[in-house]
């Protein structure tokens, strides 16, 4: 929530101040688009800053009242009273130490959810998250608010196509919920929720496609590619239909990006038709998506390694920019994992999302630019975006060993296990790297790098036997694997065997990219 009081009106301009002291919070912001825009394009980053660290030393505050909250930092030895010096100071939580260390109702502030849902469970035991009204409540204003901002559906007669699997999963769940609310609330808008399939959406949009102004796609990555190759077979031309897809559950390459938008735009005219989001199941859906300041900045810093490298601190290449609100998500990074302080029925406090991330604030977004010669702001005036004065975080992929295929998160471990299997243990050194890779198709492959023993000879027969190994013991032991990946996208190179030597990388067990 945004909350303003008389005591910050010293950091806002008078107008703006008048306007926000009458909203009373960010509900009636979200109600109307225009006034978000001037709002957060005229609230110092600052003051946003300030609000954000506030809400989340408040929150831990609030925390202390709860058993499980109470019992862990006992467990740590924190005493608020003594050993707290700032927020940082405060231990982190997770979901093995915290989460899964304590029953619902001890880390609920409220033991009557109105929503249950669950993470796969592809580590063991799944963990079940809720949300009480709340929670879902924000959701939907954050969904109402973005879809009309981003689509500016009030005007534009709208078909939303949902893939999201129709299960436990937090995602399918939510969109759900999400486009039934945009489409009784607006009359431009019609949603149609298939779960993960492209031959249902590309029925649908043959037959009354055309009726619409736009269609805007929720998918995964491989659903959106399966449903963009299948495309042709039902004689739709993408280009006419003024198609977006908003991309869900896992991050994809720019080259992914860049390749997928291209074949949406029309007349060949560059556009940003692919849109990612970030959530977790963890925190539920709805932190942050793509937007245009976002999009150019990952525009910019592909192009100049130095710019990334002094807006980030890296030289490697991040999947993502996201632009968030820092007030409803207080975020840090620690060691480059995201850690982040939200308000919801388990209060999560410095909480480890396990995402590899670095923290963007924004004024040094516009000083960094500025000083690589860049004028941000006009740039984006350029393609139409609007500059608001908030803070970003760069996401490159998973810190917590996993790999994610088409919304599936595959542990390092099973790879591990599969390589130590009768018939194959024998013939490595059990050093090994993972990478997914994108095929010349946009395919999002695994491709696994093995080192031989040193008297084992280098042979395809040994890559075939490697390979099949593996791909067995997914299926056999790893259902997510199996259901969301193999199965619906069984081609003939899936998982990929190269024989290398980490020679140089003495330290390597098995490594993830």
């Amino acid at each position: 929530m945004f909350f303003f009081n008389k005591n910050d009106k010293i950091a806002l301009q008078p107008v703006l101040f008048d306007i926000l002291k009458k909203m009373k919070g960010q509900g009636i912001l979200l109600k109307n688009t225009k006034l978000a825009k001037f709002a957060l394009s005229k609230v110092p980053s600052t003051f946003l800053e300030k609000k954000s660290r506030k809400t989340a030393k408040t929150l831990f505050q609030k925390a202390l009242e709860l058993p499980a909250y109470k019992s862990f930092l006992k467990n740590k030895k924190f005493n608020p009273k003594i050993n707290y010096k700032d927020f940082q100071s405060i231990p982190i939580t997770n979901k093995k130490n915290y989460i899964q260390a304590y029953s619902f109702q001890e880390l609920s502030k409220d033991i009557n959810p109105h929503l249950f849902y669950r993470s796969s469970g592809y580590s063991g035991e799944p963990t079940y998250w809720t949300q009480n009204k709340s929670d879902h409540k924000s959701f939907i204003e954050y969904m109402d608010f973005n879809l009309r901002y981003t689509f500016n559906i009030e005007k534009k007669k709208t078909l939303f196509i949902s893939t999201f699997a129709m299960s436990s999963w937090i995602t399918g769940q939510q969109v759900l919920a999400g486009l039934s609310h945009v489409a009784s609330k607006y009359s431009n808008v019609t949603f149609f929720a298939c779960g993960m399939t492209v031959d249902e959406p590309l029925d649908m949009i043959k037959r009354f496609g055309d009726q619409y102004d736009q269609i805007v796609m929720f998918a995964y990555p491989l659903t959106f590619k399966e449903f963009v190759d299948k495309s042709s077979n039902y004689g739709i031309d993408l280009k006419e239909l003024n198609l977006y897809a908003i991309i869900g559950a896992e991050g994809v390459t720019y080259k992914w990006s860049k390749y997928y938008s291209k074949k949406l735009c029309r007349s060949g005219k560059e556009e940003y038709r692919i849109i990612s989001a970030y959530g977790t199941a963890d925190t539920g859906v709805g932190i942050a998506s793509e937007q245009k300041p976002a999009l150019l900045l990952k525009d910019l810093v592909y192009e100049n390694k130095e710019l990334r490298k002094d807006i980030t601190g890296r030289d490697d290449m991040p999947l993502h920019f996201f632009q968030y609100n820092p007030v409803e998500n207080y975020l840090e990074t620690v060691n480059n994992e995201l850690i982040i302080t939200k308000d919801k029925q388990i209060p999560l406090i410095r909480y480890n999302l396990h995402d590899d991330a670095e923290i963007v604030p924004y004024d040094k977004l516009i000083k960094i630019t500025q000083d690589h010669g860049l004028d941000f702001k006009s740039m984006l005036k350029d393609i139409d975006g609007d500059l608001f004065h908030l803070p970003l975080f760069a996401i490159y992929g998973r810190s917590d060993d996993t790999i994610i295929l088409n919304g599936a998160n595959i542990y390092i471990n099973s790879f591990k296990e599969a390589l130590h299997q009768e018939g194959i243990a024998h013939l490595h050194t059990g050093k090994f790297r993972v990478k997914k890779v994108d095929e010349e198709d946009m395919f999002q492959n695994y491709h696994i790098e093995v080192e031989l023993h040193e008297h084992i000879n280098s042979s395809d027969e040994l890559k075939v036997l490697i390979r099949e190994t593996i791909i067995k013991f997914l299926l056999a032991n790893d259902k997510g694997y199996k259901s969301a990946y193999h199965e619906p996208y069984n081609r003939e190179n899936i998982c990929s065997i190269d024989f290398v030597s980490f020679s140089n990388e003495k330290a390597l067990k098995h490594k993830y990219h």
